[in-house]
């Protein structure tokens, strides 16, 4: 009985967030209200309340499973897919999650504040999500300082951090009208990213 119950629960729950992806689909997520989300799952609106506690939550799952699709398609890329120039790889894994949090303005204050950022209410699924992501990049760090194509006098893990770190204020110069384009923010990346990553003489000669 208990396990029927609970079957049930995923189900209304997936019902949920189906109906609010296909809303934000449509007309983004500062567009979702959870009054249309309940009718179009077919569930009272204390039910969507119930699985998510308010909207904000509803809409940080949409970004989790999100988040967590475009981490899946990077851990699947092959190797002859990876440019062997480790800035070019390194945007290559960025510029993904770049673009969904520079997408719109709700998108990146969730991001900001269920993580931690500008508040206390930080969500596991979505910090759990950026672990991962965190962790597809140390790989790459890795593999690159091997190869002596990174910097050595850093450790790979702030490495990581000032390359999230960058992303973010990408995000948010965008939403603000600073970087035009996606064109525009990459290449802001590009040079942030060689500053960062590169020994001295690899900086000079990718100058």
């Amino acid at each position: 009985m208990a396990g029927r119950t609970q079957h049930r629960s995923l189900q209304t729950f997936h019902k949920i967030v189906d109906s609010a992806r296909a809303l934000a689909e449509e007309r983004g997520y500062g567009g979702v209200c959870t009054e249309d989300v309940a009718r179009l799952a077919g569930v009272a609106k204390g039910t969507v309340f119930a699985h998510f506690g308010d909207k904000a939550g509803l809409l940080t799952a949409l970004l989790v499973e999100e988040l967590r699709r475009l981490t899946d398609r990077g851990d699947t890329l092959e190797s002859s897919q990876v440019p062997t120039d480790p800035i070019l790889a390194l945007l290559d894994s960025v510029m993904p999650f770049l673009e969904l949090l520079a997408r719109e303005r709700t998108i990146v204050d969730l991001y900001l504040r269920r993580t931690g950022i500008t508040d206390s209410s930080c969500f596991p699924g979505l910090i759990r999500e950026l672990e991962r992501l965190q962790c597809g990049l140390l790989r790459q760090i890795e593999q690159r300082r091997e190869r002596g194509q990174i910097r050595g006098d850093v450790e790979c893990s702030i490495l990581v951090e000032g390359i999230v770190a960058f992303v973010t204020q990408a995000a948010l110069r965008r939403q603000c009208g600073e970087i035009p384009s996606a064109a525009a923010q990459r290449a802001v990346l590009e040079q942030q990213f060689s500053a960062w990553l590169l020994a001295p003489r690899r900086r000079e000669s990718a100058c």
